[in-house]
């Protein structure tokens, strides 16, 4: 009988602990088409060099544009990207321009980043209309592995870090001051 009620103690203390966690909240950031903007710090893994830097991004309905900078916040670059053109204006004077943002990235950085998905993953979500796969800290989307490793204390909530995965390269994003 002393055997049955510890299980029985047992049972529900877990039941307890489990509803106590299915209480918490868990954030679900709200995607708004609406005009925003947000600064950030970036960190790219790509061998064999590191690029660090901080940017600007600001999301229109249609329209979305990254203002890159240096580690001494000088000015690199601004890159815009609508429906059907990307450019990028260089610090130097140089432009250019492609139908994505991904094609112009890979041009002049050699890398193809996955900048089509980053209006949706930056805000913590998957792109809609497009397949992925959920996990314990995030998703799977278009061969990218996007964990948001913290969240800000925000309404609506909005990620503080992530970090984006592909087998050539990694983006870790640090977020702050979204408006």
């Amino acid at each position: 009988a002393a055997m049955l009620n510890l299980n029985r103690r047992h049972c529900l203390l877990g039941l307890l602990a489990l509803g106590g966690c299915a209480q918490l909240p868990t954030p679900k950031p709200v995607l708004s088409n609406a005009l925003f903007r947000v600064n950030g710090r970036f960190q790219v893994r790509h061998p064999p060099p590191l690029l660090t830097g901080s940017f600007v991004w600001t999301h229109f309905a249609d329209y979305d544009r990254w203002d890159v900078y240096s580690p001494l916040q000088t000015w690199l670059a601004t890159l815009t990207q609508s429906a059907n053109l990307s450019t990028i204006q260089l610090a130097n004077g140089q432009q250019d321009q492609a139908p994505s943002a991904s094609i112009l990235s890979e041009r002049w950085l050699g890398i193809a980043l996955p900048l089509l998905g980053m209006p949706w993953w930056l805000q913590g979500i998957p792109m809609p209309e497009k397949p992925f796969v959920t996990h314990a800290r995030g998703f799977s989307q278009e061969d990218w592995d996007v964990q948001i490793v913290g969240w800000l204390e925000t309404s609506p909530q909005r990620p503080r870090e992530l970090l984006l995965t592909h087998p050539a390269l990694v983006i870790r994003c640090l977020l702050s001051d979204w408006e």
